[in-house]
């Protein structure tokens, strides 16, 4: 098992013989990191690409951040997660160990039928993308201000992934979205609030649709548990990265599974004598002001998630009975 890390546009020109040569015949010889990005901002602003801005001010702001990793070391804690149910509410969120971080997932980790790749994820209302994020580049890149101010704050789910002929991939979904979407309740292409939307192919829909479940799921279980999954370091695993980085150049995150979420096997009791009829996970988010108290005073209101071992008194599909 190896993992493979995310790369941003800098980095997949230089890894491919194709564009690095293209890239030598524009510049004259390899250009670093900052020229490229500067030459590559001046272009999209003259051919009014908005969504490559995007994307390219994403992966600015995340080598910005130290480019934090997450490496998902559990192929079964991705899969019960994608499965899983999640009782939302009206104003539940989401919240991340970062503004913006990238996820690795174990090579040839299928779910739904896709490879899952490695992704960026972005989870930010809009003030912080335009404070933090697009300002800066836009004063780095264009020596002038690009992107006007939000009039509202709405928080985004942006992923972005690169194909397999290394097109990158990206839908930004509002939050509230973002929670139908786990449920099941409506699929990515009849969401209707988009963050620069790119049209995707049904192939290409359902990979953002899998990520989206996924990283949903595991912000969601990394919140149940209290962030007890979630270690500092790489993995022990071979992890390959992008050329010209080491592994200096990230900070190093490892996911796994702990012993306060074990998801429940169809058939098998707990010690309460309850048999478990169904084995999906169950994550409920908590709303009560009581929840968000003492310790978790300063946690958005919605942001906090519990898991619900296979028992759930409150939901219909999780029927209980005496062993």
């Amino acid at each position: 098992m190896s993992f493979e890390i995310y790369k941003t546009k800098y980095q997949y020109c230089i890894s491919s013989k194709n564009l690095l040569h293209i890239t030598k015949q524009n510049f004259g010889y390899v250009p670093g990191y900052d020229e490229f990005m500067r030459s590559e901002a001046e272009t999209l602003i003259q051919t009014n690409d908005i969504l490559g801005y995007k994307t390219d001010a994403e992966e600015n702001y995340w080598i910005n951040n130290g480019c934090p990793t997450i490496f998902v070391e559990d192929k079964d804690l991705i899969n019960d997660l994608f499965i899983a149910k999640y009782k939302t509410g009206l104003n539940a969120m989401l919240a991340a160990p970062f503004p913006i971080f990238s996820f690795s997932f174990p090579s040839k980790t299928v779910i739904n039928g896709v490879e899952l790749p490695p992704c960026l994820v972005c989870l930010s209302g809009e003030a912080d993308i335009y404070e933090n994020m697009t300002t800066p580049y836009d004063a780095k890149y264009l020596g002038a201000e690009f992107t006007p101010k939000p009039l509202t704050n709405r928080t985004f789910l942006s992923i972005s992934y690169r194909t397999k002929d290394g097109y990158l991939m990206n839908k930004s979904v509002i939050i509230e979205e973002v929670m139908d979407i786990i449920n099941d309740m409506n699929e990515m292409g009849d969401a209707k609030c988009f963050l620069y939307d790119q049209s995707l192919n049904e192939l290409e829909s359902k990979m953002i649709l899998t990520l989206t479940k996924i990283v949903a799921g595991l912000l969601i279980y990394h919140s149940a548990t209290e962030g007890k999954g979630l270690r500092k370091g790489f993995p022990s695993k071979t992890i390959k990265l992008p050329k010209q980085t080491t592994r200096v150049n990230y900070i190093g995150m490892s996911l796994s599974n702990c012993n306060e979420y074990t998801p429940k096997q169809k058939g098998s009791s707990n010690s309460g004598g309850y048999k478990i009829l169904s084995r999906e996970s169950f994550f409920r988010n908590l709303q009560a002001d009581r929840y968000y108290q003492g310790k978790f005073q300063n946690e958005p209101k919605g942001s906090r998630w519990v898991y619900v071992s296979g028992i759930n008194r409150d939901v219909d599909e999780y029927t209980q009975g005496k062993a």
